[in-house]
């Protein structure tokens, strides 16, 4: 059995075949690059050759590279919209199941103050509860959240009702 002619190039390939030898693409063909001509001398190989190691390289690392900053969370998943959304739920709860006056007017602070009470009663540990933080910034928090939900002064939100469905 012949041993297989190593081939680096197009024209190589085809002397083995017209010669009807067996070839194999050579594995590493040093000095070979891909777009430079039969007349380049060996420096202009030579440095085709490194500048194509060093984008090879660089793709690499920019694959591997973390992003610069953390990922943008969705505004929707923050906290401060997740307060406002329980805010809002109690709010209309109170209003439609409760009382049965969807026009009530409730406080930011009474909505805030039963909930503080509905988690100590339900013995929710302090670090799950939502409101676990002082007063002013609940409420700021809450303020945030509703801009985030589009819900108005008077704890009404359309948006809020399309997520309710």
């Amino acid at each position: 059995m012949s041993e297989k002619k190593k081939v680096s190039g197009l024209l190589d390939m085809l002397d083995a075949e017209q010669k009807g030898q067996p070839w194999e693409w050579e594995a590493d063909p040093r000095g070979v690059v891909p777009g430079m001509g039969l007349g380049a001398t060996a420096q202009a190989t030579r440095w085709a050759w490194l500048g194509m190691q060093m984008e090879a390289e660089a793709a690499i690392q920019s694959a591997l590279k973390r992003p610069a900053h953390r990922p943008a969370k969705d505004p929707l998943l923050s906290k401060d919209a997740v307060r406002a959304f329980a805010v809002w739920r109690m709010c209309n709860g109170l209003r439609h199941d409760i009382l049965r006056k969807p026009n009530a007017h409730i406080t930011t602070r009474a909505l805030v103050a039963l909930i503080r009470q509905v988690e100590n009663a339900l013995n929710v540990p302090r670090t799950r509860q939502l409101f676990a933080m002082p007063d002013q910034t609940v409420e700021t928090s809450i303020s945030r959240g509703k801009r985030i939900l589009e819900i108005d002064d008077a704890w009404n939100s359309q948006f809020c009702e399309e997520l309710m469905i």
